[in-house]
């Protein structure tokens, strides 16, 4: 209901900025006729919001026969907060990057290929 309120107060924006006044129209037939299709135009506006509605309930308790899930309830997530609602305190402070050790008194992990080559040598000479 809330949208087909908002939907006619953009209807009736619409309509007016079309910036047609059938009040300033000379004829009075032509003015008449005017403002009975603007008012048409609201109305019609307004039912067909109201069927719209109508026709979802029908389809959400058609799915409910059907053995469907219905539409979920989820609450409104809009909340009235007051002041700062920045999330910076919550972070986590970084810590300094921790000094890097030099690698040059660890083992490899695996022979290189230059010791590969001085075993294989030795196992051939033997």
């Amino acid at each position: 209901m809330i949208d087909a309120v908002m939907k006619q107060k953009s209807i009736e924006q619409q309509l007016e900025s079309l910036k047609i006044h059938p009040d300033e129209i000379p004829d009075e037939d032509i003015s008449d006729a005017i403002n009975l299709l603007f008012q048409l135009i609201e109305e019609l506006h307004i039912d067909n919001e109201k069927l719209k509605t109508e026709n979802q309930k029908l389809r959400d308790e058609i799915n409910l026969l059907k053995g469907e899930q219905g539409k979920p309830d989820i609450p409104s997530s809009k909340k009235k907060q007051k002041g700062d609602i920045s999330s910076e305190n919550e972070r986590k402070k970084q810590e300094p990057p921790k000094q890097k050790k030099s690698k040059s008194n660890v083992a490899p992990a695996h022979p290189t290929a230059a010791e590969l080559r001085g075993i294989t040598t030795k196992i051939k000479k033997t």
